[in-house]
């Protein structure tokens, strides 16, 4: 661009060469940037796609230096951090020439409404706020007290269980995509899927993901429908939650759906600390 202070978007050929060039700017704030970080980590050196099934990944930067950062990984919704307003209107264009449509996007509230406003103007797609959301952040945990049952890690006997409960989570989040089954797999594999085990089997999971240099992401908290209401939800993140602390990270995050009322109570009480307030807009 003319102007050298004014915002530009740099497109990358890959996951690895966003991620060598945003990795200092995302580290700034490791916790809020936990979702870009870890995919990021995950995907380098993997093939970026074609066509419309081709990632996206783009820095936002100004006078030199990234301001930001922007993420897709087809055929879900693009992800934007923190970034000048401005520079959000320029990723909506260069998305515009990479995809015919977008299901959605999501960043931080003032950021993605005007990726919205820009996603529409280019492609004449109808916009909408979608889903609000919450991110928060545990350094130290509170655990709940009285609450029958204890933490224990899924097996592949669990599949079936954790197939079905996926499925219902992704249903009463909303989600657009189920979580393909060979990540569900992947989740026992790796150790990082967990239960609230009681006398009655189990009652809640929850999965560890999104690990970064220090920190991780607790994902797919989900209560039997039969067993809500006695706190296990509560049990089994603070258990986690400690376990992740205990094994050297510092912290962990989350996100809620900040409408509902019973996540944004219950996290509060176990420690978690709100980050940032982030938001869906959707395309028609």
């Amino acid at each position: 661009m003319d102007d050298a202070g004014a915002p530009g978007v740099v497109l990358h050929a890959d996951a690895g060469a966003f991620r060598e060039r945003a990795e200092p700017w995302l580290m700034k704030a490791e916790d809020e940037h936990n979702l870009i970080l870890g995919l990021s980590s995950a995907l380098a050196g993997t093939d970026p796609g074609e066509g419309e099934n081709r990632q996206l990944w783009a820095t936002v930067e100004a006078h030199g230096s990234v301001v930001g950062c922007a993420f897709r990984t087809p055929p879900y919704k693009l992800g934007l951090t923190r970034m000048p307003v401005d520079g959000a209107a320029l990723v909506a264009r260069e998305a515009a020439f990479g995809y015919r449509s977008l299901p959605a996007a999501f960043g931080p509230n003032e950021v993605v409404e005007a990726f919205g406003r820009a996603w529409a103007g280019a492609t004449g797609a109808l916009w909408a706020p979608g889903l609000p959301q919450r991110m928060y952040r545990v350094d130290e945990v509170v655990h709940p007290v009285g609450v029958a049952g204890t933490l224990r890690r899924a097996t592949d006997e669990d599949l079936p269980r954790v197939h079905r409960w996926a499925d219902d989570f992704a249903r009463d989040a909303g989600h657009e995509f189920m979580t393909p089954p060979a990540a569900r797999e992947r989740w026992i594999r790796q150790r990082e899927l967990y239960f609230w085990e009681t006398d009655q089997g189990p009652a809640a999971m929850a999965v560890a993901t999104g690990w970064t240099p220090h920190g991780a992401r607790i994902g797919y908290v989900f209560t039997d429908r039969e067993h809500r209401g006695h706190g296990y939800a509560s049990a089994l993140t603070a258990a986690v939650s400690q376990l992740i602390l205990d094994g050297g990270r510092r912290f962990c995050v989350l996100y809620t759906d900040a409408t509902s009322p019973v996540p944004n109570r219950i996290y509060p009480r176990v420690g978690y600390r709100l980050l940032v307030e982030l938001m869906d807009v959707k395309f028609g």
